[in-house]
């Protein structure tokens, strides 16, 4: 079942960078680990809150404790990005996007279709 509560994440192409906000975390029950997603066929991205890190799997390891309240978690990764604009696309480098989001309850995930993908003036 989908909560009707919408979330947002950013796209920082030009840094690498994801941005999840706290309130995404809350909602998925703030997870040790996150696993991202791409799904091409859906034209999806999508966040898994996972309990351990798997080597063969972009998990990464969120740190509650160097988080201020209200800071959001920023991911770094050059590969999953590189991935990420090869699926949406002709896509701006140099750019920042946001995608909204439903949450999963039942399967722990946040998914992003490439539909909603704004541009950040």
């Amino acid at each position: 079942m989908c909560s009707p509560e919408k979330i947002v994440i950013t796209v920082d192409i030009r840094k690498n960078r994801i941005r999840i906000y706290k309130s995404t975390l809350r909602l998925m029950d703030n997870p040790k680990y996150v696993q991202l997603l791409i799904c091409i066929p859906k034209q999806t991205f999508a966040l898994r809150a996972v309990e351990k890190e798997d080597p063969q799997l972009q998990t990464v390891k969120i740190l509650p404790n160097v988080l201020s309240p209200e800071s959001p978690c920023e991911i770094y990764s050059q590969t999953f990005i590189k991935k990420l604009k090869e699926a949406l696309g002709n896509i701006n480098p140099s750019k920042s996007y946001r995608l909204t989001g439903t949450y999963l309850s039942k399967q722990n995930l946040t998914v992003f279709p490439f539909s909603t993908l704004q541009e950040i003036q």
